[in-house]
This record gives C-alpha cells, structure tokens and sequence, in this order.
C-alpha cells in the first residue's frame, strides 16, 4: 500500500510535486483485488500525456466571507487506461496555501489521494482504494442523459483494518460545443451531476463537472458541501 504508517512530511511532496506523483500515485500502489477491476492499460486512450490548467477558485464558507485562491493543475496520463495523476497547487494572495495530489478516473473518481498544506510539516497519509464494488464500463463513451455510480472501499496506509465506503453517483446532460467552455477546447462537452453519498447512503457533498470529450477529463466547476461551496473559473490551458 502507498505512504507509510506515520504523518507524511509537506516537504516530500513540494520539494518534487511530479516526482512524488510519479512514486506514489500510480496503479500499481492499488492493491491487486482492487486494481485487476480497473480498465487494463491501453484500454481507455487519452491521445495525450499531460494537460496543465489554471484558473480561480471563489470559496464561500456558510458562516464567512467569500475568498479567492488561483491555482494550477496538472494531469499526467502514464497508461491509457483512463487513470489520471493530478497535482494540484493553490495560492492564497500569491503565496502557496494548499496541495493536492491523486490518481483519479477521468480526473475526478479519486482512488489514491493526499492533500495538505502548503504551510505546515505534515500531512494527512495516503487514502487509497483496496476494493471495487462497482464500477461503470460505460463512463468513458459517455452518453447523453446517463447515469453511473462508482463504489469502492479505501483505507488509509498504515491502517490495515479499517476501511471506508466510497459511493459517487453521476448523471449526464446534453452535449454542447466546448467552446462554450473554454474557447480553445475542441468537440463536444457535457455537465455532470454528482452525488457523494456517506456510510448511510445519505448525500453528503455534490459537485457539478464539466466532461470534456476531446480529453475525455472531467473538471469541477460547482462544490457545495455542508460547511461551504465553491465555484472554479478556468482561464488557461495547454496539452502536451
């Protein structure tokens, strides 16, 4: 399993974002009853190595004002197989706040993740996927007015006992032009409406994505959770 039984130090992961990612998120730190479920390599193609984005994120807590940090985000895609490495940095008043960094489905069904804070020593260990209960093979076509749900179970590493159920359902609309998206995106896109459900099959938090087909990457443009919600404005992008 990835990370260790003690807190991560902040240090390993800023010193060398992509070299960290490169280490620990990554298929093969998914155990293998959870990782032989997963589309295969070479499976799910990308037609691309990596996509950096960047933009603005407005937070607004329920009890507080609204702020705003920027961030940049980057995509590495190693196996075509529909698995993404992302790494994500965030900035408050110029000055680096937060990370993120995971191994996710299309950039959003996360199953190996860490996050922290940019100021402080430590960080939270490794959340990742040890079992699949249920995984869509239909997502990546994505149809018009579908419906997928993804479940999972997850532990954190050092932890070998306790586990953590995981369910995500999403709902596709329509397509449109992704231009209207971003004006250098090309084809088609499509919202998705998502549902986090908890241990009790309750709604917990929701997102709304936007998918791009030409990437076939979903990306966050609405978080709405019980103690704040969140709109994301993307302003650039490149492709490699």
């Amino acid at each position: 399993m990835t990370g260790c039984a003690g807190p991560t130090a902040v240090k390993a992961v800023v010193a060398d974002p992509p070299a960290y990612s490169a280490h620990h998120m990554t298929a093969r730190n998914l155990q293998a009853t959870g990782r032989e479920k997963l589309p295969a390599a070479g499976s799910e193609a990308f037609g691309y190595t990596t996509i950096v984005m960047s933009g603005e994120i407005r937070q607004t807590p329920v009890n507080g004002r609204p702020f705003d940090v920027t961030f940049e985000n980057t995509y590495y895609n190693d196996r075509d197989d529909g698995m993404l490495r992302g790494i994500f940095m965030r900035k408050s008043n110029g000055l680096p706040s937060s990370f993120r960094v995971d191994l996710s489905y299309h950039g959003f069904v996360p199953l190996i993740v860490q996050a922290g804070s940019s100021t402080a020593e430590t960080m939270m260990r490794t959340l990742t996927a040890r079992d699949i209960d249920q995984w869509p093979r239909d997502f990546a076509a994505m149809p018009e007015h579908g419906s997928f749900t993804f479940a999972w179970t997850a532990g954190f590493a050092g932890d070998p006992v306790q586990t953590y159920p995981r369910k995500l359902t999403c709902t596709s609309g329509e397509n449109y032009p992704a231009s209207r998206f971003m004006p250098q995106v090309p084809g088609q896109a499509i919202d998705l409406k998502c549902n986090w459900l908890d241990d009790n099959g309750v709604q917990s938090d929701k997102t709304r994505l936007v998918y791009l087909r030409a990437y076939a990457l979903a990306l966050p443009v609405e978080q709405t959770t019980a103690s704040w919600t969140s709109t994301t404005r993307y302003d650039t992008l490149q492709v490699q």
